[in-house]
């Protein structure tokens, strides 16, 4: 309990000093010396997140946050939500009106066998990077998606995919809302790694032996609203409802199938 809170204020420490930083720089009127073409944010926070997917003990987490486009052909995104398969980096091969289609490197976190009582003797997961394509087609404000990434490390060695569909609403000039729905699949061997649990592993854990087939595992309702405080400084506020199904919400490492995640922002755009 003390390393959680040590953790915590840890964190908003650093969240108020970005802060601070950030708006000093805005108040001297600091001009970017940013390279043509290259829309760049910042920022960092704190989140709420499960231990582990599917556990039902929850933890603060860290939430690093960097936005980049450069000349609508690179890009990075990076929010720091655990599992969510969100961080990604890539290249856009095509560019048009309403669609846009690449390559990308997106990241996954690991889990290790000590982050809850639950998981000891199964031993650790490993973080890793994941390639594949994406393409996304707006339609006014609102957008569809679809992912499908390759592990490139051999930790889980399997696909994962996403689908994903959301509305933007401009409140107006300074408040805007996104409201997305997603459901995440993984190939067997994805499903064997975070949900399965060979004889060794059961042998270890006192868990049952269980044999996770590919399929859908997971589905979300995700909420972001997104306040400038000023043209440079703006909060961001996330909150989603996940649900885990499928192989995944019989599998015998899961402890609750409902999965809940909280998130504020603090950034500054260049």
């Amino acid at each position: 309990m003390v390393k959680t809170f040590t953790r915590l204020f840890t964190i908003i420490v650093a969240v108020f000093s970005m802060t601070a930083v950030a708006s000093a720089q805005e108040e001297n009127a600091v001009a970017s010396s940013l390279p043509a073409g290259l829309d760049l944010a910042v920022g960092a926070g704190v989140g709420y997140a499960p231990e582990y997917l599917g556990s039902d003990d929850y933890e603060a987490v860290f939430l690093p946050m960097i936005t980049m486009d450069y000349q609508d052909l690179l890009f990075l995104n990076v929010h720091g939500q655990p599992y969510s398969g969100d961080d990604e980096a890539g290249i856009n091969l095509i560019k048009e009106d309403n669609l846009t289609a690449g390559l990308s490197i997106t990241y996954l976190q690991g889990r290790d066998a000590n982050d809850n009582g639950h998981l000891s003797g199964l031993g650790d997961v490993d973080w890793t990077f994941n390639g594949g394509g994406f393409a996304t087609y707006e339609y006014k404000d609102f957008y569809g998606t679809v992912k499908l990434h390759h592990d490139l490390l051999n930790e889980h060695d399997g696909f994962m995919g996403k689908f994903e569909a959301g509305y933007n609403y401009l409140f107006n000039r300074q408040l805007k809302g996104i409201l997305s729905i997603s459901a995440d699949y993984g190939s067997e061997d994805f499903m064997e790694t975070y949900f399965g649990v060979n004889a060794a592993q059961a042998a270890a854990s006192g868990l049952a032996q269980y044999n996770a087939d590919g399929g859908f595992y997971r589905s979300a309702l995700t909420g972001t609203v997104i306040y400038k405080v000023t043209p440079g400084l703006f909060v961001q506020g996330t909150a989603e409802y996940g649900h885990l199904m499928g192989e995944a919400a019989d599998s015998p490492i899961v402890r609750s199938n409902n999965q809940f995640f909280f998130g504020t922002t603090i950034g500054y755009m260049f």
